[in-house]
């Protein structure tokens, strides 16, 4: 019997060199041959048919890892079996498989549960969309704004001048929203990536982000005690 099974997660993941051999050595065990092709940030594509031959890039950051796609065939080409690890926001992870129904399920089994076991902690915070953030704080500052006017300077008539620099102002007023949006996204995923790659050169890269993430978790519990205490002090 012929099966097919796919399954995208949206979560964040941390993929070791350990993870990648346990990866690697389970789809060989569906007896299969294993291959990976590797996007970097080179805009380069490896190929490689070995897990050594893998787990041998330096992952530097003139030439980063961003994507990952295992992929197994089995030695009659009955079935075909890819995983997918990328960089990419909307699917990170991708799991596919066709062929003998056996093998389909063992995939729908067991891939999974290796991919579940990478989602780090600050899998959430990754998954917020800064876009929508600031939409929802200039909408309640702007009915905020909008309450505090008092109801006379409400239908006051602006003249020419008064005008102009109020188109003035909003310009600016925008195009400070749009770099404050760029800042924030580029802070969200350097400290909160959707994707880690934490081989080679990549490791070392994760273990900052980590200090700096566990930073920034304690600068935030600290400043709430500390406000919490002087609220109740006065």
């Amino acid at each position: 019997m012929q099966s097919t099974f796919r399954k995208s997660e949206k979560h964040a993941f941390i993929l070791k060199a350990e993870d990648t051999t346990k990866i690697w050595t389970k789809l060989e065990s569906y007896n299969k041959s294993v291959t990976a092709s590797v996007t970097f940030s080179d805009s380069v594509v490896r190929e490689v048919d070995s897990l050594s031959e893998l787990l041998s890039f330096e992952n530097s950051n003139s030439k980063k890892f961003l994507q990952i796609e295992f992929k197994a065939v089995s030695f009659d080409c009955a079935n075909i079996t890819r995983v997918e690890l990328s960089d990419s926001q909307y699917n990170p992870v991708s799991i596919s498989s066709s062929g003998n129904d056996g093998i389909v399920a063992k995939v729908a089994s067991e891939i999974p549960e290796i991919i579940n076991g990478l989602k780090p902690w600050y899998s959430k915070a990754s998954r917020i969309d800064i876009s929508i953030l600031l939409c929802i704080l200039l909408a309640i500052g702007g009915m905020l704004i909008t309450l505090m006017i008092p109801e006379s300077d409400k239908k006051k008539v602006v003249t020419f001048m008064e005008a102009i620099t109020l188109l003035g102002i909003t310009t600016l007023f925008f195009i400070f929203i749009y770099y404050l949006h760029k800042i924030l996204t580029a802070l969200k995923n350097h400290i909160c990536p959707i994707a880690t790659f934490a081989i080679g050169q990549g490791l070392q890269r994760y273990n900052l982000q980590e200090n700096i993430r566990w930073g920034v978790v304690i600068a935030l519990i600290v400043s709430m005690a500390a406000s919490f205490l002087y609220g109740l002090v006065t």
